[in-house]
C-alpha cells in the first residue's frame, strides 16, 4: 500500500489570549486514518503576530523608539510583535512601504501628510490594515492634517480646549478593561462624528473625549502621545495597562475569515488550497477563522487521508468452499475482490502481480466480481487493463448507480461527471466464458476527509473565538 504525501498534512489550532487557559483543560486531538493528523492545541508560541510600522518621517521634535518611547517599544516586543521605525520626511509613507504591514502608528506628527500619503494610508485601512494615531494638544502637532486623515473614520481633533487633563472615565470595552485613570501631560480633545464610532475614554463621565475607535475597529485614536512616553508608563500603572490592552485587543485582531478549499483532484499538488492573508505571521502558519463550534469540510477525493494502490503482489487468495479447487476471493490492504458465482474464479498466483478472473472450465458466464472495503467509503481513481479477450468490454457499476465500460488497454479512469469518489462498492462484469481478464494497479482514495468524499466533522467542541492554521 502506498500513502500519498498529503498524509503528512497537519492542522494546528491558534487560540486567542483569552481562551488559552480554558484550552489547557479542553485540549482536543484527533488522529485520522493513514496518518492525516488533525489537532487543536493551545500553542503559546504560535499566536498571530503583527508587523507594526512606527512613523518617524513626520516628527520634528526628536521622538524615537529607542529614546523617549523605549518603554512602549519594549512592551510591543515583549508581546512578540515586530515594530519598525520609518525614518525620512513627508512623503515616505507609500503603498510599497505599507505592503506586509498590519498596523501603522502615527505619534503627534508635527509635519503635515502629503496628498499621496492620505491616499496610501486610507487605502491601507480599507485593505484591512489597522491605524493607531496618538495626538497632542491643539498647537503641538499638525492638527489640521490629522483631521484630513481621520475624516473618513468620524474622529477629529478639536482646536478648543487647547488641552485636557487625565482620562478618568472609560466606557466598557476590551480596550478599556482595568483602566481607572490614564495620566496625560497635556492632551487634545476629540470629537466623534461618525455613526458607530465608539467613545472609549473621557476626562469624566460627561467630560472631554480623549480615546475613541471607529465603527470598523480599524482606526484607534488617543489624544495625547505623551501618555505613552517613558515618563508616564510604569510597571502596573494604567498607562501601561492601556498599551497591554491595545496589544491584545487591537494589534492582535484576527484577519477576516479565509476560505479553506480542499482540492483533491489537482494534477500539480493535490491537497490544501489557501490564500495567505498576510505574510507577517510566524512559522509560515496560515490563520483560518472558525465561526462555529464545528468545522465541517466537504471533499471529493481523500488525498488528505491517503491514496492506496492495490498491486496484487502482497495480498492473499482464498476459496469460500474448502473443497474448491480454485480461488474466488482476493484481499489486500482492506479491499476484497470476490466473485458473485462460486463457479467463477480469480487467479491464485501472485507471481506476476496481476489480477485475473475467469469462469474456470465450467463455462459459467458472465463473470462478476464484487469489490468493497468492508462497507467503508472510498473512491476509485484509476486501474490498468493489461489484457483483453473476446467478449469484452468490462462493465463497471458502483454502489450509487454509476456505470461505464472499459474496452481498451492501458490506464483507465472513471468518466468525468460520474461519482466514483464516494462509494462503498462496485462490480466488474465480463462475458468471458473461459477466457481470462487481466487487470492491475487499482488506485483508491481512502480515509482522510469524508473517507474519499462527502463530509466529515473534523473538529468538534472547539472554543468560541479560536482559529486554525495550516502548516506544511
Amino acid at each position: 500500500m502506498f500513502l500519498s504525501h498529503k498524509a503528512q498534512s497537519e492542522f494546528i489550532g491558534l487560540l486567542s489570549p483569552s481562551k488559552r487557559r480554558r484550552a489547557r483543560r479542553n485540549k482536543t486531538r484527533r488522529e485520522q486514518p493513514h496518518g492525516c493528523r488533525l489537532a487543536l492545541e493551545p500553542l503559546e508560541e504560535r499566536r498571530m503576530l503583527s508587523m507594526i510600522l512606527w512613523d518617524d518621517a513626520h516628527d520634528t521634535n526628536g521622538d524615537e523608539l529607542s529614546g523617549n518611547y523605549s518603554e512602549f517599544r519594549d512592551l510591543v516586543i515583549a508581546a512578540d510583535h515586530t515594530i519598525t521605525e520609518l525614518d525620512g520626511s513627508p512623503g515616505a509613507i507609500t503603498p510599497a512601504v505599507l505592503a506586509g504591514i498590519d498596523v501603522l502608528m502615527i505619534f503627534d506628527a508635527e509635519s503635515s501628510f502629503t496628498a499621496s500619503e492620505f491616499t496610501a494610508i486610507q487605502n491601507f485601512v480599507s485593505g484591512n490594515g489597522h491605524l493607531f494615531v496618538a495626538g497632542e494638544h491643539a498647537s503641538a502637532f499638525a492638527r489640521s492634517s490629522h483631521n484630513t486623515l481621520l475624516a473618513p473614520y468620524g474622529i477629529q481633533f478639536l482646536s478648543s480646549p487647547s488641552s485636557i487633563d487625565d482620562l478618568n472615565f472609560f466606557n466598557p470595552d476590551p480596550l478599556t478593561v482595568g483602566l481607572a485613570s490614564v495620566e496625560y501631560s497635556s492632551g487634545g480633545a476629540l470629537n466623534v462624528t461618525g455613526p458607530g464610532t465608539k467613545i472609549l475614554g473621557r476626562t469624566s463621565a460627561t467630560g472631554h473625549i480623549g480615546y475613541a475607535i471607529d465603527s470598523n475597529n480599524r482606526v484607534l485614536v488617543l489624544s495625547d502621545s505623551d501618555a505613552l512616553k517613558n515618563t508616564y508608563i510604569a510597571p502596573g500603572n494604567d498607562n501601561e495597562r492601556l498599551v497591554v490592552n491595545m496589544l491584545e485587543e487591537f494589534i492582535e485582531i484576527d484577519p477576516p475569515p479565509t476560505e479553506l478549499g480542499i482540492d483533491l483532484n489537482g494534477s500539480d499538488d493535490p491537497g490544501i488550497d489557501f490564500v495567505v492573508p498576510n505574510p507577517g505571521y510566524i512559522e509560515d502558519s496560515i490563520p483560518i477563522s472558525i465561526v462555529d463550534t464545528d468545522l465541517t469540510v466537504t471533499a471529493g477525493g481523500g488525498d488528505c487521508g491517503s491514496s492506496v494502490t492495490i498491486d496484487f503482489s502482497s495480498g492473499s487468495y482464498s476459496d469460500r468452499s474448502p473443497s474448491g479447487l480454485l480461488n474466488d476471493i482476493y484481499t489486500e490492504d482492506g479491499f476484497t475482490f470476490q466473485t458473485q458465482n462460486s463457479a467463477n474464479h480469480v487467479d491464485g498466483s501472485m507471481a506476476d502481480g496481476v489480477f485475473t478472473f475467469h469462469d474456470g472450465s465450467i463455462n459459467t458466464s458472465p463473470n462478476i466480481i464484487d469489490v468493497d472495503m468492508g462497507g467503508s467509503p472510498f473512491g476509485l481513481t484509476s486501474f490498468d487493463v493489461v489484457n483483453l479477450t473476446a467478449g469484452l468490454p468490462i462493465t463497471f457499476t458502483n454502489s450509487v448507480g454509476e456505470t461505464f465500460a472499459a474496452s481498451t488497454l492501458g490506464t483507465i479512469t472513471p468518466p468525468a461527471g460520474q461519482n466514483w469518489s464516494n462509494i462503498t462498492s462496485f462490480t466488474m462484469r465480463a462475458n468471458t466464458n473461459n477466457d481470462p481478464v487481466f487487470l492491475d494497479n487499482f488506485v483508491f482514495a481512502v480515509g482522510g476527509v469524508g473517507g474519499g468524499g462527502g463530509t466529515e466533522t473534523l473538529f468538534s467542541d472547539m472554543l468560541a473565538g479560536s482559529s486554525l492554521a495550516f502548516s506544511r
